[in-house]
């Protein structure tokens, strides 16, 4: 075999491993998700198939190595959110399950979600407290956790999200005191719609 010969083989062998790479753990976790999440939309995910190029909803890194966004609006999921599944994307930046028929507490795992940068959950079915702990995502950007049934109060460890841009937890039935947010990031809050002891003098305060 020549020098040029041997650079063919070499670039199509590359070329072919980067194509053929896969999350093959993650692909697991998301099949085992999809078994056990009711739904009634037909969703094209098989172990056989490439995740990374043809599973709807789903986005590798550069490697292909971590499915690091996972996006599934409006596909008819309804029911709690298993536990264990979702939650053991380690490598996760965004989560989107909008306008589905999901319903439950919050998922107390999604704290591993610790990469987390947008996390959509809005128009849902949801209900009970909002997580205590926000610390844990500290990387996260957008929390949109609107038109659900959330009941209690906002953790004052929203402050620690340094990083939100966006936050909207309208259309819920929260109550209580509005904490102090000092988030200089944060650039569109929507509380509306609740049940909070504010005025708009208090608000202007606590997000200035």
């Amino acid at each position: 075999m020549n020098k040029f010969s041997f650079i063919a083989v070499f670039l199509f062998g590359a070329i072919f491993s980067l194509v053929t790479t896969e999350p093959t753990e993650d692909k697991k976790i998301l099949l085992d998700f999809i078994q056990k999440i009711p739904h009634s939309s037909a969703i094209n995910w098989r172990m056989n198939s490439l995740a990374c190029s043809n599973w709807t909803g789903v986005t590798c890194d550069h490697q292909r190595s971590s499915i690091i966004a996972l996006r599934l609006p409006a596909l008819s999921f309804h029911g709690p959110i298993p536990p264990n599944t979702l939650s053991r994307l380690s490598n996760l930046q965004i989560l989107s399950l909008r306008s589905n028929g999901l319903s439950g507490p919050f998922p107390s795992d999604f704290s591993n979600l610790k990469n987390l940068t947008s996390l959509h959950l809005q128009c849902n079915n949801f209900s009970g407290p909002l997580p205590l702990n926000l610390s844990v995502w500290n990387n996260l950007s957008v929390l949109n956790l609107s038109h659900n049934g959330f009941t209690g109060s906002i953790s004052p460890s929203v402050s620690s999200l340094t990083h939100l841009t966006v936050l909207s937890l309208a259309n819920n039935s929260l109550s209580g005191e509005i904490p102090d947010f000092c988030i200089s990031s944060l650039q569109i809050i929507d509380l509306s719609n609740n049940f909070f002891h504010w005025n708009r003098a208090s608000i202007s305060r606590k997000i200035s």
